[in-house]
Formats: structure tokens, sequence, C-alpha cells
């Protein structure tokens, strides 16, 4: 719900991109028109634009990313309240140099690669993460940045051919045989 994301102008948006496409308005993140919003720009060509209350924050066309199509690469948004920054595989690619304002979140429904079911992004999104509060500094988003690039699963090997539900840790806690027992009776998944 809306209430649990943008509570503040403090935040910070994270994902890894894979453009399959250069064509404009190709969105990767969009809430409510464009509040907040994430696209390729009016330009195209690896452009990246934030847009926040209908307002542009790097310029009507964006930032170019430096990224070539069918190539991953991380894009990290952060504002403190004072400036709203945006990192292309942990470089600083430019701010805003004013002050960051807050999302104005509504019922409306949160669209990742697509505008409200329309302009899909065409490309492949992983790892979305939104840090409501937390602007990330430099090293942070390099920490995430090196964190690694998505894995493609299809080439890992397949070693389960099966469902698992329902998985829980209890640190430092030892159930005890009634406790596996209440486990068990508490239900199928």
């Amino acid at each position: 719900t809306p209430s649990t994301y943008f509570s503040s102008a403090t935040y910070t948006l994270s994902m890894w991109i894979n453009r399959s496409t250069d064509n404009s308005y190709r969105y990767y993140l969009n809430h409510n028109s464009n509040d907040p919003s994430i696209d390729s720009g009016p330009s195209g060509s690896g452009r990246i634009r934030y847009i926040i209350n209908g307002s542009n924050q790097f310029g009507s066309s964006g930032l170019d990313s430096g990224t070539a199509k069918d190539t991953w690469f991380h894009l990290c948004i952060t504002s403190d309240g004072s400036d709203v920054i945006l990192y292309i595989n942990s470089v600083n690619k430019g701010s805003k140099g004013s002050a960051g304002t807050q999302p104005i979140m509504t019922t409306a429904t949160l669209n990742l690669g697509a505008y409200s079911g329309s302009y899909g992004s065409k490309s492949k999104i992983d790892e979305f993460a939104i840090w409501d509060g937390t602007a990330l500094s430099a090293p942070q988003v390099s920490a995430v940045y090196a964190a690694g690039a998505p894995v493609n699963l299809a080439s890992l090997p397949q070693t389960f051919d099966g469902r698992i539900d329902e998985i829980a840790f209890w640190p430092g806690y030892t159930l005890t045989p009634g406790n596996a027992t209440s486990l068990y009776n508490s239900g199928t998944p």
C-alpha cells in the first residue's frame, strides 16, 4: 500500500535493467501519472529520466546513462530531501542540485516495467528495491552495485524439481517435539 513506501522526501530507488530497445518513453517505474516515474525519456537511446510530481528532475530529455542495449546496468536514484542523484553502475551521472521532493502517493498501483499497463519497458528488470526514509550514500550505492548483476537462473543446474513452502528459521532456538507437532498440525501449504 502507499503507506509502506515514500513516507518522506528521503528515499532510494534501485534496480537492475537490461534494455532491449532504445525507443522513447519506455517506463521502468510509474505511479499515478508520473509520481514517481523512471523512463527512457523522449530521446530514447539510453537516456534516463526521473519524473516526480510531473517535474523532470534531470531536464526534459533526462541524463545519458552510457549503457548499451542488451547489457545489464544498475540504476539507483537517491533523494535526501535536499538533492536527487542518479547513479548508473555506481557512477554519479548527475544531480538535481536542489531540494528533493516527496512523491504524492495514492491508492493507484505502483507499476514496474510499464505506465498504467502501456508503454512497456521491453526490458528485463531485476532486484527492484525501495529504501523508504534512507538516501544511500555513494559508498552504499557502490556496495549494492558490487553485490553483482542479476543471475540468469535458467543457466544454473537444476537440482530440485518440486515445491517448498513455509520455510522458517528460529535462530538460537531448538524446537521441541511438541513444537514440531504443532507446526505440522497447523496446516498444509
